[in-house]
């Protein structure tokens, strides 16, 4: 597995080291690199993506369709030993376009990102 720039985009283990490492869904992480202009275009710096809604860039749009009501409880449980995959990252405008450039190759459900895909 492997990427440009001689970066790395591996499948995540069960417990990951996340300091400077996105744990993110391939699927996610493909409408992301696909849609890469689209968050550039946004001018935000840093830019906030929202994996969950990609390929939606609109902020105050993302925002309405992800409220909740909050007086139903909804308790879920969650496993502490296993590294959850991220929902929202942030990147520069730099970081984002270095990221087009990546070519993932990596099989695998959950990927490991660099939160610097420039260095």
């Amino acid at each position: 597995m492997g990427l440009c720039l001689g970066l790395g985009v591996q499948p995540a283990p069960v417990l990951a080291d996340s300091a400077g490492l996105w744990n993110v869904k391939a699927d996610h992480f493909q409408c992301l690199l696909q849609n890469v202009d689209a968050y550039l275009a946004t001018g935000l710096d840093p830019v906030v993506i929202f994996l969950t809604a990609c390929p939606e860039t609109d902020l105050v749009k993302i925002m309405a369709s992800t409220s909740q009501n909050l007086a139903v409880s909804d308790v879920k449980t969650v496993d502490d030993s296993v590294e959850q995959p991220a929902e929202v990252i942030t990147f520069t405008r730099a970081q984002l376009a270095c990221l087009a450039r990546i070519d993932p190759v990596a099989a695998a459900p959950v990927l490991q990102v660099p939160k610097d895909p420039c260095q």
